[in-house]
């Protein structure tokens, strides 16, 4: 008698087909005393399987069966309007080790792509995503995608059925934190409780975001699903903006350690900036040093200690800001060095090292009085929709928090004035500045330099590029000849021309396209690409026009002729010969 031997695993498929078909028998019988069709598909009064049935008997996944369709690894058919396949064709594969076999290989290399998948899902998480934000006024039921902030700090919203996500304001955690819109909210919105938030990715906005659209319809009910891609918003804690409190300043101390007073602070301006965290202007000031009251100027700022108490920070004026040395982590490029020096701004973001060690996403400027280093955390930020009647697209608020100025800008001020001005992320003032026109002077140069060599270009050329006519060269007139030939960029000689010494000479005139400009050379241009020229004029120029000297010529002191590299006459030839140095 011969033993088939069948692994483990194709007997119990097996074994719960036979046990599958002894079942499907009985609910047959029990169909037909109940005068039923059978529950179950048919064919020729044999069984077939469908993706979700043959996906159980081969434990595996339905992307599974349907690939293994496509590799034509099953032999899956279309039976009435489903692919399907026959129970003797399924039988037949169980059975068979070699066709199993095949079917784990494939099974093996489905999990490894997976696995592939799945590890550039993980590491694709690392990168930042764009973010977009979906507001809901609990008031009036309106839902929005948020396209900007208004002046009040209320959301801007467009309708999300037709809400484009080119509209849509674009958030990371680097650049442009949802954090510092709901910070900024929270500030200016009188009743910041009106509105709820919620983010999702702005790669799914046109399905994801407008199913949740749909649900935002009945929050409550839809509690459970939305709470995913709500956003916190801690009203109590940040809905007020708070200054330092000047109770806790010690104005005795200030005027005793460095000749600082509260009188004058407040009749410059200076002290509120102060207790708003921001620096004064340039003081003078006395501290005491070596036992010395010394006068010094400096700008100051007021800092918390964590105790309670306000203390005085002094910024002293460097002679230049020190631009070798790491700052927070961060080095220095050689274009961060320009950048920095010519405007005062980085025009980019870092990261900077923070006190817990993490990496802060940071604006970098120059206090432009000091020549101090400062920086400002991007979720810090925060940019008003208009400056004064001048309204800012959502394209330009975007250049401006990547860091980048926004050259030429018009401004119409509330009092009707109008200017054009650069406007650029400032860390030391905490906020969007009109650059100094002082510090904008580096750019209008090279415009101007720009300018100045597109004009020297025109003079030579015309509107459409061509060589524009000329008669002469210095006191050298053109033959019509030699006008055609340097239209047409050939080489114009000069065959009679004269030296700065009133000598005679040849040279060769020619257009450089390279240089969009005459070309004067004592060596034919044409030639100077094959054979090295006789050229009867170069030694005589380079003596007589641009001083240069002749070893063989070099006591004369008459200026050379046309075609001379030696002394021409006796004369010429004594003057050589005369040995230097005092006579004996």
């Amino acid at each position: 008698m011969e033993t088939i031997t069948i692994e483990k695993g194709s007997f119990e498929r097996w074994m719960r087909m036979i046990f599958d078909r002894l079942d499907r028998q009985d609910r047959k019988l029990d169909a037909l005393s109940k005068r039923n069709q059978p529950s179950l598909p048919e064919v020729n009064s044999e069984r077939v399987y469908d993706v979700p049935a043959l996906a159980e008997v081969f434990n595996v996944t339905a992307n599974t069966i349907y690939r293994w369709k496509r590799l034509n690894i099953l032999p899956l058919r279309k039976i009435g309007g489903k692919l399907r396949m026959l129970e003797y064709e399924v039988a037949e594969i169980i059975t068979n080790p070699d066709k199993m076999n095949e079917l784990r290989k494939s099974e093996q290399c489905d999990k490894n792509n997976t696995h592939q998948n799945l590890n550039y899902f993980q590491m694709d998480q690392t990168q930042e995503k764009e973010q977009v934000l979906i507001a809901r006024n609990n008031d009036t039921g309106e839902i929005g995608a948020v396209t900007g902030q208004n002046p009040d700090g209320t959301p801007q919203v467009a309708e999300m059925k037709s809400a484009k996500l080119s509209d849509l304001v674009k958030f990371t955690k680097g650049q442009n934190p949802v954090e510092a819109f709901i910070s900024n909210f929270i500030r200016q919105a009188k009743n910041p409780s009106l509105f709820g938030f919620f983010k999702v990715d702005a790669a799914n906005f046109d399905t994801e975001g407008q199913g949740l659209g749909a649900l935002l319809q009945s929050p409550e009910t839809n509690k459970e699903l939305i709470a995913p891609y709500k956003v916190e918003v801690d009203v109590n804690s940040q809905s007020k903006y708070h200054a330092i409190d000047e109770s806790k300043i010690d104005w005795d101390a200030f005027k005793n350690n460095w000749g600082v007073d509260r009188e004058q602070l407040e009749k410059s301006g200076d002290l509120e900036k102060m207790l708003n965290f921001g620096k004064s202007g340039l003081l003078k000031i006395q501290p005491t040093l070596a036992g010395e009251k010394v006068e010094i100027d400096a700008r100051l700022s007021l800092r918390t200690d964590p105790n309670g108490s306000v203390k005085l920070v002094p910024h002293f004026i460097h002679l230049e800001p020190n631009l070798e040395r790491e700052y927070r982590g961060h080095q220095f490029t050689a274009e961060d060095k320009n950048q920095l020096l010519k405007t005062g701004n980085l025009g980019r973001i870092v990261e900077l090292n923070g006190k817990d060690g993490k990496k802060i996403p940071s604006y970098v400027s120059l206090d432009r009085l000091t020549n101090e280093i400062v920086s400002l955390p991007v979720d810090r930020l925060h940019i008003k929709g208009n400056i004064g009647k001048t309204v800012l697209t959502k394209e330009e608020i975007e250049i401006l928090k990547s860091g980048q100025p926004i050259i030429g800008k018009e401004i119409n001020t509330r009092d009707g004035k109008t200017f054009k001005t650069t406007l650029q992320v400032n860390a030391d003032s905490r906020g969007v500045e009109f650059v100094p026109k002082a510090w904008q002077n580096h750019k209008e140069g090279e415009q101007q330099q720009q300018q100045q060599k597109s004009q020297q270009r025109n003079s030579w050329t015309d509107e459409n590029g061509n060589i524009r006519p000329i008669s002469k060269w210095k006191d050298n007139q053109f033959t019509d000849q030699q006008k055609k030939d340097y239209v047409e960029g050939k080489t114009v000689v000069l065959e009679n021309a004269v030296d700065k010494k009133g000598q005679s000479c040849t040279l060769y005139i020619k257009f450089d396209p390279a240089k969009q400009r005459p070309i004067c050379s004592t060596e034919n241009p044409d030639l100077k690409q094959t054979v090295a020229p006789s050229n009867e004029s170069a030694t005589q120029v380079a003596v007589n026009n641009e001083g240069k000297s002749n070893e063989a010529t070099n006591k004369v002191k008459e200026p050379l002729q046309q075609a001379q590299v030696v002394p021409k006459n006796e004369e010429q030839q004594t003057q050589q010969r005369k040995p230097k140095g005092p006579k004996m």
